[in-house]
């Protein structure tokens, strides 16, 4: 038995669960697979996929993507072509949005249909739906769920009929947005904080129950016995998508090699033209030594491109004179240092490359380099001029709730002032967990009633 359209705390300010949670709970639910959907993105699918490891789950990879002018589409990677063409979907639809948006024409998805499996719930209309259908033919199916909320018959009604106006089937989903009953509130608090509004306010904004939480065979059954088939047709989907990220492979640069050498063979020549440059009156033993067992796990490894690219781009900042420095475990390396990437002499020091880059590891090294601060825009330019804007993209972090934060949220939410949401916040940093006689001082100390409804909310929710 599958779940197949689990949203987590990655479909932000949405999902009220992280993967690690609802992997583990589908573990011991006894669920053989986990499909994650989350919002416009896969950011919540390599922690997803590192916890279905451990747990024995196995994981289907997707997502639920926002389409111009119509309800959501829900698609899985069946293949390594599924997983790229689902990708760079998601990328089309952020680029054509505001940030933090997205919104991809149904066209555009209808064109990278080859190896994605697809579902739409019942909003769609046929003639829509039938661009779709046309496009993934055997792979799409008409979602179907009960909610226990007052719309369930005419929601199903509707799946059943587009599911007969396609000859599409029905595809059974709880489509959970927390893994157990008991995060709903929190979900709810998500909702608020999305929508800028609060609990009182937020009317229809808010789940009707507690009932999208992950639910076990047993209880899949129960609730969604009634279409055999559908509850089928999701092992059926489950089986078919057997992609894994363990299928990736990282693609570097090939501009970096001039024209008859390899990777490898370029690194090592700039290596030994660095060694000169540093060591001009010769390379000690010790020094040769580890920079040749480096580039042997370097080789192995197929990281040359990797170190060639980030030489690249020290290289040019350096020629036009910008200030930048390596750091960070890199320091470890002979060969970063050879490069001029980092500065730290390995002849004056005992250094442990593995800390740097192993064989265990198996995936590339972070090679920090800080570049001035009023140039670092020349940088960034010339790595969108020498690789191409579809080729280079900034990454960002994704800030997660604490403290100070979640008060400020949770405060708003339950309807505190922004006076009351700042006095209690600072504070925060004191509590050790509990809303206990101890935090009582502290959020009298802030002129507040700590046994307020709206206080003991904000409190126990921003825990």
């Amino acid at each position: 038995m599958v779940e197949l359209c689990a949203r987590t705390s990655f479909s932000l300010q949405e999902g009220a669960s992280t993967p690690e949670e609802m992997v583990e709970h589908a573990k011991a639910l006894g669920l053989s697979t986990l499909g994650v959907v989350d919002r416009d993105g896969v950011y919540g699918i390599p922690r997803a996929y590192k916890a279905a490891k451990d747990a024995g789950v196995r994981l289907v990879s997707g997502a639920s993507i926002t389409i111009e002018g119509l309800p959501p589409v829900v698609v899985w990677a069946a293949s390594m072509a599924g997983w790229s063409n689902l990708c760079r979907a998601l990328t089309e639809g952020r680029s054509r949005a505001e940030k933090g948006s997205s919104v991809l024409p149904l066209a555009s998805l209808c064109s990278r249909s080859s190896g994605l499996w697809a579902a739409i719930g019942p909003g769609w209309e046929a003639a829509d739906a039938g661009l779709l259908r046309e496009a993934f033919g055997e792979r799409l199916s008409i979602l179907v769920s009960r909610r226990f909320a007052h719309d369930d018959d005419a929601r199903a009604i509707r799946s059943e009929a587009l599911a007969t106006a396609l000859a599409a089937p029905l595809l059974a989903t709880n489509e959970p947005l927390f893994h157990v009953a008991a995060r709903r509130p929190i979900a709810d608090i998500l909702a608020c904080v999305r929508d800028h509004t609060t609990l009182d306010a937020a009317g229809l904004r808010l789940q009707s129950n507690a009932k999208r939480d992950l639910l076990g065979p047993e209880a899949l059954r129960a609730r969604l016995g009634e279409w055999p088939e559908a509850l089928a047709r999701a092992d059926e989907v489950a089986n078919a998508c057997t992609f894994t990220l363990a299928e990736l492979v990282y693609a570097y640069p090939r501009e970096v090699v001039p024209d008859g050498n390899t990777p490898i063979s370029w690194l090592r020549h700039l290596t030994e033209e660095g060694l000169r440059w540093r060591y001009p009156a010769g390379v000690s033993e010790k020094v040769r030594a580890q920079v040749e067992h480096e580039l042997a796990i370097i080789t192995e490894l197929d990281f040359p491109a990797y170190f060639l690219t980030v030489y690249d781009v020290v290289r040019y900042a350096r020629s036009v004179g910008i200030l930048c420095q390596g750091r960070g475990s890199a320091a470890n390396s002979a060969v970063c240092f050879a490069l001029g990437v980092t500065s730290v002499d390995p002849e004056r020091q005992s250094m442990l490359f593995e800390r740097f880059i192993s064989r265990e590891r198996g995936e590339p090294p972070d090679i920090d380099v800080d570049f001035e601060h009023e140039r670092r825009e020349e940088v960034l330019q010339y790595v969108y001029n020498r690789y191409g804007r579809d080729r280079a993209a900034l990454i960002d972090e994704v800030i997660s709730y604490r403290g100070r934060s979640a008060v400020r949220a949770c405060g708003k939410v339950f309807g505190l002032s922004l006076d009351q949401v700042d006095r209690l916040s600072k504070g925060t940093d004191h509590w050790s967990g509990g809303v206990g006689a101890r935090t009582d001082d502290l959020v009298r100390e802030a002129g507040l009633d700590p046994s307020a409804p709206e206080v003991r909310s904000t409190l126990q929710w921003a825990e």
